[in-house]
């Protein structure tokens, strides 16, 4: 029952020390014009040094969480969006085109434009969303 106790009281000693809170930027930038203008500080090159990997370490870590949620949203939506593609692709090819053969030449090369400057749009959006 002893070693019980005492476990759980390490336990519960610990914690706070390996949840330590991470610094913020403002905080590491304010240590860092600190350690800057302390010019005769011993180790005053290492000091900043690592000031200011912390600070890359903090921005790297905040890009990604950033690309980590962002992952995340598109694996909760997949089976939305494929449900939604299916759809629409059930959609499309429903679709009745329309036989040229009694369409005249001025609107077929209409319809031709039309499909052309959609498909353009499309390549286009496709693009950028890469």
């Amino acid at each position: 029952m002893r070693l019980f106790i005492t476990l759980l009281l390490g336990c519960l000693l610990w914690q706070p020390a390996l949840a330590a809170p991470v610094p913020t930027e403002t905080q590491l930038k304010q240590e860092l014009k600190q350690a800057e203008s302390s010019k005769n500080a011993p180790n005053q090159a290492e000091t900043t040094e690592a000031l200011q990997s912390a600070l890359n370490w903090l921005t790297e870590r905040k890009e990604s969480q950033t690309r980590s949620e962002q992952y995340q949203r598109v694996i909760d939506d997949f089976p939305k969006m494929t449900q939604e593609l299916r759809r629409q692709l059930v959609l499309e090819s429903t679709k009745i085109l329309p036989n040229g053969d009694d369409l005249p030449a001025a609107e077929l090369e209409q319809q031709i434009l039309q499909t052309s400057s959609l498909l353009l749009e499309q390549a286009r959006l496709l693009q950028q969303e890469q």
